[in-house]
């Protein structure tokens, strides 16, 4: 069961009604309306940032059924944190939305984490390793649903004690069926002890 991690404010919102006066001439309002799509955040640290991250208790099953119990019990996080350790600012726009998920226990050399991202292209669970300092080592896509010209591509994956990876891929059809195929696609990937995410 998923826990509520992190209530992130600081979103930026500017709010419109304001009382500052008849000789205001407005120029701090205009400069709060042309606000960065990252809101900006002071002092981000890496501890901080693995701090939202709890550890789960393996093994984990990432799927429609964890991203709706992600949902229905986080807030967005603060994309500022992504484009610090995790992400170019190009890779983030406004219509990109982030939830912090889980850490993966009993990593000594290097720290692992899961976020969870939607976008216009569709919604995906990516387990991202670290150094110690903060350093990306590797990020991978693992379970998700993305978008397609006539239909969906589902993938959900199980996250096992020993860190192999095992994710199954699936075609949804326009209406939502399944669509068989004679050889569904699966993949195996394995965390490494130095932290690389080796996919077969």
């Amino acid at each position: 069961m998923f826990k509520v991690y992190h209530k992130d404010d600081g979103h930026g919102h500017h709010k419109h009604d304001h009382t500052c006066g008849s000789d205001c001439n407005h120029d701090h309002h205009h400069e709060a309306e042309n606000i960065s799509i990252i809101p900006k955040k002071k002092d981000l640290t890496f501890s901080d940032f693995v701090s939202i991250f709890p550890d789960v208790s393996l093994p984990v099953t990432l799927s429609t059924d964890a991203q709706r119990q992600i949902e229905s019990v986080n807030e967005p996080l603060n994309a500022a944190w992504m484009s610090k350790f995790v992400l170019d600012e190009s890779q983030i726009d406004d219509f990109t939305e982030f939830m912090a998920c889980f850490k993966i226990p009993d990593t000594k050399d290097f720290l692992a984490l899961v976020y969870w991202q939607a976008s216009l292209e569709g919604n995906a669970f990516f387990l991202t390793t670290f150094s110690k300092n903060g350093n990306l080592l590797d990020h991978k896509l693992v379970a998700g649903t993305l978008y397609l010209e006539d239909g969906m591509k589902q993938l959900v994956c199980s996250i096992a004690k020993d860190w192999s990876i095992n994710r199954v891929e699936g075609i949804l059809g326009p209406n939502g069926e399944i669509v068989k195929t004679d050889d569904p696609k699966m993949t195996f990937m394995q965390i490494s002890m130095d932290g690389e995410i080796i996919e077969d």
